[in-house]
């Protein structure tokens, strides 16, 4: 069932993985970090962290994930996958980041309560009924849909996508 209610069937490639999803702490965000925001865009301008995902230091990941897409997490919010540069931290515990990427450079705010999570390699034991889980698919022009990924829910902790 999608975020939207709507029953979908995947079709699983050959080669599929599964990741788990593992709960990191908002401090642990430093400068040079290629993180994924899930954000929406505030009255200002500045985005606001919805979600904050490590996406690791390969640097294969970086050339092929960087940038903004459209996301689905909330109306109106945006996926940004980019480098942190820039951090400053307010008295609340709230961060202010500059996150740059090759073609653009955001202003990121991320108050203490965002969800803030890696991936790692996961096990097909944690699909079980019931889990949190996200699939990494795309419509097919006949309107079906296959995935390499799953992305699940690990000792409660949910993938905030």
């Amino acid at each position: 069932t999608t975020r939207t209610g709507e029953k979908i069937t995947v079709q699983l490639q050959p080669n599929w993985m599964v990741r788990a999803t593992i709960q990191v702490k908002l401090e642990d965000i430093k400068t040079g970090d290629f993180v994924g925001a899930s954000a929406i865009k505030g009255a200002d301008g500045e985005l606001v962290a919805e979600a904050i995902h490590y996406l690791g230091q390969d640097q294969a990941t970086r050339d092929r994930a960087q940038g903004d897409i459209p996301w689905d997490l909330t109306p109106q919010s945006l996926m940004v996958n980019a480098d942190v540069g820039t951090i400053v931290k307010a008295p609340n515990g709230a961060l202010s980041v500059k996150m740059v990427h090759k073609n653009a450079t955001y202003d990121l705010a991320i108050s203490p309560t965002p969800p803030v999570v890696r991936y790692e390699p996961g096990d097909k034991a944690l699909l079980v009924k019931g889990a949190w889980l996200f699939f990494t698919a795309q419509k097919q022009p006949n309107g079906t849909y296959t995935a390499t990924t799953i992305t699940a829910e690990t000792k409660g902790v949910k993938p905030p996508l």
